[in-house]
């Protein structure tokens, strides 16, 4: 019974590697059809089509290796892609499109002394598309808009592993991105987000910078990884609420807007992983991730994440009879609150999730059988994702969540 959403998703994927001598050839194709459906209510029962869209993609690359095994290796390839997206319903979520994008890359690898490792790449990209731009008005026809992006990015990286088991790493690369049709010709409510989307049709690439570096160290009895970055990009495209609404049939929705300007990211990612190795009963991991964003005007990015601490412990028993590799693992997650914020933007408060699963193997004659169970939110906390579309309208996170996994893995011989 409406309102409902029916989805038909369709993949085809062929992968092959070829061996030439000492070097391999991979030629992968693939295919996706997505059709999605959106139906409201009418009276008596009745329903209607209210969203249709309907998406083709097909795509494919051809990536040369040479032979792997030598200090220095290149690869070379090319892909490419044609996507079709198109509208089947009376209301538009997104415009009428086509793209077609044509890409070259390729990279070297040098190793010398085992201990230093040096990487170089570059590539190339042309896309072409076009898009039906979608007005607020009846009298306002649809306009068809051509846009033509071509970008070339290069990238360079060392690593230096010593002999102290300590990892030292550096990379610096550009990258780019572009708006896409959503981005540069939406205009209307957002029925998955309940916000009315308006785009901006003189968008242009995004282009950035970024530098990261870090350091590993792996003893037997544990490991630590520190990483951080700084990321520096111009014609930053982001989603914005400009704190205005607009009355679309029953409901008042917040007005967002996509818009542009310079910005700067930063952050990090520290790790901690405890394994003694004098016994596999108990193995600790531990993790805090940090990024922020500010426009260069000093104004804060929206929908930036706030700092995340995650802690896992899981203990590892003995066999017991036909059981297997039993385990239990705990996970916390603790997600601080959010204290930078865009304009508009929305504050959430901190939470801390409780994680459980417990799993171990069975062995049927000559076949294996990997069963879990497993628990998510256990204490049915309530709280509200930072990043989630629905926090305007007071929907919460999903509370307890309980399920059972069974894997069976299947070997020809």
């Amino acid at each position: 019974e409406a309102p409902y959403q029916d989805v038909m998703y369709t993949i085809a994927s062929l992968q092959n590697t070829f061996f030439l001598g000492k070097s391999s050839l991979n030629v992968d194709i693939g295919y996706q059809h997505n059709d999605r459906k959106e139906f409201e209510p009418l009276p008596l029962k009745q329903q209607y089509l209210s969203i249709g869209l309907v998406l083709n993609d097909m795509s494919a690359s051809v990536k040369w290796n040479s032979n792997p095994s030598k200090n220095g290796a290149f690869t070379f390839g090319i892909q490419g892609s044609m996507q079709d997206n198109t509208n089947t319903g009376p209301n538009l979520l997104v415009p009428n499109s086509k793209t077609s994008i044509v890409g070259a890359v390729g990279s070297y690898r040098l190793n010398i002394d085992k201990q230093w490792t040096f990487l170089g790449a570059a590539r190339t990209d042309m896309r072409h598309f076009s898009y039906d731009l979608i007005y607020p008005t009846a009298d306002s026809a649809n306009k068809n808009v051509v846009e033509d992006y071509y970008t070339t990015n290069v990238s360079a990286g060392v690593n230096y592993k010593n002999a102290d088991a300590f990892t030292w790493r550096f990379n610096i690369a550009s990258g780019s991105a572009y708006p896409d049709p959503a981005m540069l010709g939406t205009y209307g409510k957002h029925e998955g987000s309940y916000r009315f989307e308006i785009g901006n049709p003189k968008l242009g690439s995004e282009v950035n910078v970024q530098g990261d570096m870090g350091i590993a160290v792996e003893k037997p009895n544990f490991t630590i990884d520190l990483s951080v970055f700084g990321n520096l990009a111009k014609n930053y495209i982001f989603l914005n609420p400009n704190g205005k609404t607009v009355l679309v049939g029953t409901d008042i929705l917040p007005v967002y807007d996509y818009e542009q300007n310079d910005a700067f990211l930063t952050g990090g990612e520290m790790t901690l992983d405890i394994h003694p190795v004098n016994q596999n009963l108990v193995d600790f991991k531990s993790g805090i991730s940090y990024i922020h964003g500010v426009l260069l005007e000093t104004q804060n990015l929206p929908f930036m994440p706030p700092m995340k601490i995650v802690n896992e412990l899981s203990f590892h028993f003995k066999d017991f009879h036909k059981l297997k590799k039993p385990y239990l693992t705990l996970s916390n997650m603790n997600c601080l609150k959010q204290t930078r914020l865009g304009d508009y933007e929305i504050p959430s408060a901190g939470f801390s999730l409780l994680d459980v699963a417990v799993g171990f193997n069975w062995k049927v004659k000559k076949q294996s059988l990997e069963f879990a169970l497993y628990g998510n939110n256990v204490l049915n906390k309530g709280y509200f994702n930072p990043l989630s579309v629905l926090k305007t309208i007071g929907v919460m996170e999903m509370g307890a969540c309980f399920g059972l996994r069974v894997r069976v893995p299947f070997g020809i011989k």
